[in-house]
């Protein structure tokens, strides 16, 4: 389900309902700081896909996006929510996408992802190794049937903290040899050592390459497949990475909308998460809107900066936090580096242009000063 969502060229829009604000184990960097015992309630959730399967606009598809907390914790509402948008024909196309921590999946919710599979794209947060698992997300590896996911349901968010970055490579060889695709990142809005960090960082992403370069047979990770080639340092603006408050909305428990979950009063406090409401979003940034630093970046078009976590921490959506940002040029230096071997191992099918602009690209990212 998931290869035909993003294989299809659709003008979609993700709605996220954020059906509860609890959560059962407690991630080492999680963001959401101010959980609580609120619950979205079923009419809420049926009156919000009403009014956007309905709506008279250009959005061919709509993706509910089913947060928390830990989602399944709500899980019969889930089940009637699913039970509802399959009884009806409706002018626009839906799925349902949702990201758990796993510990829950047995039985009867088992049952239903199998009996929906077809409607669901659902990813498991799950942080490499086994040990690699239990230090980020409280022990919790042995609740969770790996297997069961790497069969029906492959597709893993891992999350890299200090306590598990010398292991990231293994991490990700781990998950994509039991059979997963993997996105993985490093935890924003936490304490990093980020001299010590980088310099592991750079190595971990060097021995990745390694294993990419002598198994072409796996779809390299998020973290080595940033996109360098779509870079088009002639244009002024560029597509949002996440598109907030365009092509993405969120509705809190309540039935509020933000721009994104990470704007709702889960993520940041409810005065910030307020004002957030008079943000506007276009889904397109424009170079003028950044400091100096960004404005200027080779790579600025395929960074993922986070507008909510941004706009928490420093109180504009645009500005990226400068350590963090060392992070990102180290990964997209490796990823110029991944790519210029593949090209000169011919593991790549490019057309003349895209040669062209790949090459150009590369020369353009070396440029970056760490």
């Amino acid at each position: 389900m998931l290869k035909k969502i993003l294989d299809d060229d659709v003008n979609s829009k993700t709605v996220v309902l954020l059906v509860t604000n609890s959560c059962n184990i407690n991630c080492v960097y999680c963001y959401e700081h101010f959980k609580n015992a609120h619950y979205m309630q079923l009419d809420k959730m049926i009156e919000i896909a009403d009014a956007e399967l309905n709506a008279n606009n250009e959005f061919e598809r709509i993706g509910f996006n089913i947060m928390g907390g830990e989602p399944f914790l709500a899980f019969e509402n889930i089940k009637k929510f699913t039970e509802y948008l399959c009884s009806k024909k409706w002018p626009k196309n839906w799925y349902i996408s949702l990201s758990t921590n796993g510990t829950l999946v047995h039985g009867e919710i088992k049952k239903y992802m199998l009996q929906y599979i077809d409607n669901l794209v659902i990813s498991l947060s799950y942080d490499g190794t086994y040990d690699m698992q239990d230090m980020n997300r409280s022990n919790s590896s042995s609740q969770i049937d790996l297997d069961f996911f790497a069969e029906n349901f492959p597709y893993v968010k891992m999350t890299v903290s200090p306590l598990t970055l010398n292991n990231l490579a293994d991490g990700v060889m781990f998950l994509q040899k039991k059979g997963f695709l993997v996105a993985a990142n490093l935890a924003l809005g936490i304490e990093w050592d980020y001299e010590y960090s980088a310099q592991v960082l750079s190595e971990q992403l060097e021995k990745l390459i390694d294993f990419y370069i002598e198994n072409p047979e796996y779809r390299q990770c998020s973290i080595l497949d940033m996109g360098i080639e779509t870079i088009n340092p002639l244009k002024k603006d560029f597509n949002s990475y996440c598109g907030a408050g365009d092509k993405l909305i969120c509705y809190d428990w309540d039935g509020k909308k933000y721009p994104c979950h990470m704007f709702s009063p889960l993520s940041m406090s409810a005065e910030k998460a307020k004002l957030s409401n008079d943000l506007v979003f276009n889904g397109k940034i424009d170079r003028e809107m950044l400091n100096e630093e960004c404005k200027n970046c080779p790579a600025i078009q395929v960074c993922p900066s986070c507008e909510g976590m941004n706009f928490e921490a420093r109180g504009n959506a645009y500005a990226n936090d400068r350590d963090y940002c060392r992070f990102i040029k180290i990964q997209v230096l490796a990823n110029a580096a991944f790519r210029f071997k593949q090209y000169k191992l011919g593991q790549l099918e490019l057309t003349d242009e895209e040669e062209y602009r790949l090459l150009n690209n590369i020369r353009l990212i070396q440029r970056l000063q760490i």
